[in-house]
């Protein structure tokens, strides 16, 4: 479920009454996205700060990566990390419910996290090598 508590302190506010996570606060602080589970699929929610209905929902993409999501500058899309193979990208996940498109480009590596300068205009990429072993250990005693 999702909460606020204002930060000068008072009673929490409920404003989900289903399990959502991995939230995400717009730029003008009006809504509120989040991950959440319907029909064993996982769904992006957009949900009014104040609370109320579910204002909209989007199939996650099926290349998403990891569980970060960040709203886009002018709050009309949803940035998220997809992977293909083990290479990641930022890619952008407008509400309008057109196609997703990218917003890297890169030829190599995984992304692990991102985040924007707080006045949007600069992305910080966390990106990493994917190794992987196999080791078979046999006649162990």
């Amino acid at each position: 479920m999702l909460w606020k508590v204002p930060l000068a302190g008072g009673e929490p506010v409920q404003l989900t009454e289903f399990n959502a996570k991995w939230n995400a606060i717009s730029s003008d602080g009006s809504r509120i996205s989040y991950f959440f589970m319907s029909d064993d699929k996982w769904r992006f929610g957009i949900i009014s700060s104040h609370g109320g209905t579910m204002l909209q929902r989007l199939d996650v993409p099926a290349n998403l990566k990891e569980s970060v999501i960040r709203w886009s500058p002018d709050d009309q899309s949803l940035f998220y990390i997809g992977t293909i193979g083990n290479t990641g990208n930022i890619r952008s996940l407008p509400l309008d419910g057109s196609g997703s498109k990218p917003l890297t480009n890169f030829n190599s590596h995984s992304i692990e996290n991102f985040a924007f300068s707080p006045d949007q205009k600069r992305l910080a990429v966390a990106r990493s090598p994917t190794f992987s072993d196999v080791v078979l250990i046999t006649n162990v005693k």
